[in-house]
């Protein structure tokens, strides 16, 4: 389930990227990808927990940080 959700997530972020870039209109795309980014390595995070692969399911979840501050900081600056 974590799996399906995981491949979803990347069909979804590839489809923002790919109509934001048909429509040149990829600016008010970009601001949605980072944090679906993060979302995604967090469910990536907890399929490798379930997997039982503790440091790479935190090593993960702590590089997932980085898309969700700068999503924070793209919605604090619009």
């Amino acid at each position: 389930m974590v799996q399906t959700f995981r491949q979803t997530l990347i069909i979804i972020i590839g489809i923002i990227a790919a109509i934001g870039l048909i429509t040149k209109t990829f600016d008010y795309m970009s601001a949605f990808i980072p944090p679906l980014l993060s979302l995604m390595m967090v469910v990536w995070a907890l399929e490798e927990y379930q997997k039982k692969r503790i440091k790479y399911a935190w090593l993960l979840f702590i590089f997932s940080l980085f898309p969700l501050l700068v999503s924070v900081q793209i919605f604090l600056l619009n």
